[in-house]
């Protein structure tokens, strides 16, 4: 599925060890391409110890005329390490709506495996 690789790779840019190796050398946000020249953009939080807390980013929800934009976000409810990074390892997405907060998935990584 889409979103849910794409959450992945967003989380691991976060923490990938080519992007930094402590929070100064991360950068707070970024500007992405998800497919057919699709950009987005958005905000990682990290604890003092540079740990991935949360990834914010304006979206539509829906499509069509009616769409409005949300605040959606992914946040880290654990962290484990896995081939020798700490990477959260369960994640919740969750829509900021009106309404209150909805969180519509719920993720775990079973397995990490990085490639040159």
């Amino acid at each position: 599925m889409a979103y849910k690789n794409l959450i992945v790779i967003l989380v691991s840019l976060g923490i990938h060890p080519s992007v930094g190796s402590s929070t100064n050398c991360i950068p707070e946000s970024f500007l992405f391409t998800l497919f057919k020249g699709t950009t987005g953009s958005g905000v990682f939080t990290f604890n003092d110890s540079g740990e991935f807390q949360k990834f914010t980013a304006m979206r539509y929800m829906g499509s069509g005329p009616d769409a409005k934009k949300y605040e959606w976000y992914v946040s880290a409810l654990e962290t484990k390490e896995m081939s020798g990074i700490k990477i959260p390892v369960r994640c919740n997405a969750t829509w900021r709506l009106e309404t209150g907060d909805w969180t519509w998935a719920q993720f775990e990584v079973k397995s990490y495996a990085l490639e040159p």
